[in-house]
């Protein structure tokens, strides 16, 4: 009893203490036709029946703020870096359970709104805070003051330029949406100074493709990254050792919708490289926002876009040429190969293009979904590249087939001889992934292999567990036999350490031995991908690395093997949130991280 009176005592004497200095605080705000800068600042917010408070500008209000000018900032200061303490928040919350007193009280982040309105209020009187604003933000006092500080300094563009320093550090930094929030800002204030601050971090993000490699440099793109308010790509290079990382091409465009450009934006493909000279595609952009073909030199200069997809009506993307090329090219001689995701007949198209442009033709046109359940009779929507062996080239298609899940297909390079060689099957949902179960998986998303009169691939889903395969077919399209059946959504509770991987990737052979990626991520558990291998045969299979984000997650591009060492990328995470440039030996070991890409913190916690 003696304990619970001395806890009544000390709160009640903390509430008139409050109270006092409430009063005293008070008392030393400026005021307008008798109202205290508090009483004005209170117009700004509204609460429903359920208490639940809505900010908006008064006309009122912020008449007062600009009659009480210069010297509404001193009260203004001290609202935005308002932070309550731990012992304050205790001690609120256990007054109000307990009914002791009665308290008005708002919280930090309601003062740190209203004198955000505040400061916007009293427009230009407000640089003269400029200095003490950016002190705030350096002291990082809290993420909702620095927000606040951050729009104040926007809204008072080129006088807040004594910020520039303050805001330049902030625009490097990697906590989700404050740098972009800083770029903002410099571009209100001084766009030289968000350029300047903007190319620091122009390394790109977000790799989602596999390597290319000639002598003892790789060579890559990013699908973002790279500047603008979310950035439209890269084309890089990095040394085997992680040295000389450079970006060859930075992507650009005119930020309405669809984007339009000269060179094509968010390669979404890896490279195909021949002599000096490396090609790739776009997913969007060019002249008419539907993807482009292009080539650069190796050391960055030459950059020529090779062919532009043609424009596609807005509600069905049919075109001659195709639409939205997801796959790296395969080259041949002097001609380039690939696959478009959409156009054609809204399903995609096979063509070919000569290495200078010239020359371009649709192989095929994938034919029109229908049904229920979208099947066709050649498949739909390819995202993969495409394998040559003997004048036949052998790719899959995501959807469509006799069933819907995807094909796989072959065709001659002039076109002809085109052939279903496997249609996947549709099977029952998995309750723990939602994904189709069936005998041979499901929705490929990638390319085949070949050696001899075999495809090795695998299927994003499917399966015994619907989480994907490994399985071969022959290139007459018999023998089909699943090498491997994913199993990553476990519902036990040490499926994140045992499970060996979802959503497999494309695979590279070497002899007898198959090397791959799995990118799933375990129900939002700690499972950010796998890098896996196994026999031709089906046996071996062994996990030879787990991502931990902090190297990498999501590794979806093709492998490429050098030697006894394996070298890829990973879409998201390592020190910079943005993806990695990784290697790793064929047994597992020495796995290193070659480059972290910067990730461009947007609103809400998203990355470019």
């Amino acid at each position: 009893m003696r304990k619970h009176r001395g806890i009544f005592i000390a709160a009640l004497l903390a509430a008139v203490l409050g109270r006092l200095a409430w009063v005293v605080m008070r008392q030393t705000e400026p005021s307008y036709q008798g109202v205290p800068l508090g009483g004005w600042l209170a117009r700004y917010v509204t609460r429903d029946a359920s208490g639940i408070p809505t900010f908006a500008s008064d006309a009122r209000a912020d008449e007062a703020m600009r009659q009480m000018g210069a010297a509404a900032i001193p009260t203004l200061l001290r609202l935005i870096q308002a932070q309550d303490t731990p012992w304050q928040v205790k001690f609120l919350e256990l007054a109000q359970k307990q009914h002791l007193i009665r308290i008005n009280h708002a919280p930090d982040s309601q003062k740190i709104i209203l004198a955000e309105y505040g400061f916007r209020a009293l427009g230009g009187q407000a640089k003269e805070a400029v200095p003490a604003l950016a002190g705030i933000f350096d002291r990082n006092v809290s993420r909702a003051s620095q927000d606040a500080v951050l729009g104040v300094l926007r809204a008072l563009g080129p006088a807040a330029r004594s910020a520039v320093p303050s805001l330049s550090r902030g625009a490097t930094n990697v906590a989700a949406g404050l740098a972009f929030e800083c770029l903002q800002a410099l571009r209100a204030i001084d766009p030289e100074a968000a350029e300047r601050s903007d190319l620091a971090r122009r390394d790109g993000c977000h790799p989602n493709a596999g390597l290319v490699l000639s002598g003892n440099t790789l060579y890559g793109t990013t699908a973002g990254g790279a500047g603008g308010f979310w950035g439209y790509g890269t084309i890089f290079r990095v040394n085997m050792d992680g040295s000389g990382f450079a970006v060859l091409h930075r992507f650009t465009a005119n930020g309405a919708f669809p984007l339009t450009n000269q060179d094509g934006v968010f390669p979404q493909a890896g490279l195909a490289l021949a002599g000096g000279t490396l090609y790739g595609t776009t997913a969007e952009g060019g002249s008419a926002g539907t993807g482009t073909v292009f080539k650069v030199n190796t050391d960055g200069s030459g950059f020529a876009v090779l062919h532009s997809f043609s424009g596609t009506d807005t509600n069905q993307p049919v075109n001659r040429d195709g639409a939205r090329p997801m796959a790296a090219l395969t080259i041949s001689g002097n001609m380039l190969y690939g696959t478009t995701e959409r156009g054609g007949n809204n399903e995609g198209v096979v063509f070919k293009i000569n290495t200078d442009g010239t020359g371009f033709a649709a192989l095929h046109q994938f034919g029109q979904l229908t049904g229920r359940d979208l099947t066709n009779i050649d498949g739909a929507f390819s995202r993969a590249k495409l394998v040559l062996a003997d004048g036949m080239l052998y790719g899959t298609a995501w959807a469509g087939g006799s069933e819907g899940p995807g094909t796989v297909f072959k065709v001659d390079t002039n076109g002809g001889g085109f052939a279903t060689l496997r249609s996947f099957s549709r099977g029952t949902k998995n309750n723990q992934s939602g994904h189709d179960r069936n005998a041979e998986g499901a929705w490929p998303e990638t390319g085949v292999v070949v050696s001899g009169s075999v495809l090795y691939g695998t299927a994003a889903h499917g399966g015994s567990a619907g989480d994907g395969t490994v399985f071969r077919v022959n290139t007459d399209g018999g023998g089909l036999a699943v090498l491997h059946s994913f199993q990553a959504h476990d519902p036990g509770p040490s499926a994140a350490a045992t499970g060996d991987g979802g959503h497999p990737g494309g695979l590279v052979l070497s002899g007898n031995m198959l090397y791959g990626t799995t990118s799933d991520i375990l129900n939002f558990r700690p499972f950010h991908g796998t890098l896996f291998r196994l026999n031709t045969d089906g046996s071996g299979f062994t996990t030879l690395h787990r991502f931990d984000f902090n190297d990498g997650a999501s590794p979806g591009g093709d492998l490429l093997l050098s030697d006894d060492t394996l070298y890829g990328t990973a879409s998201f995470g390592g020190g910079s949130l943005g993806g990695t440039v990784f290697k790793v030996k064929t047994d597992g070991s020495g796995f290193t991280v070659l480059h972290s890409f910067t990730a461009f913190g947007l609103p809400g916690g998203l990355t470019d």
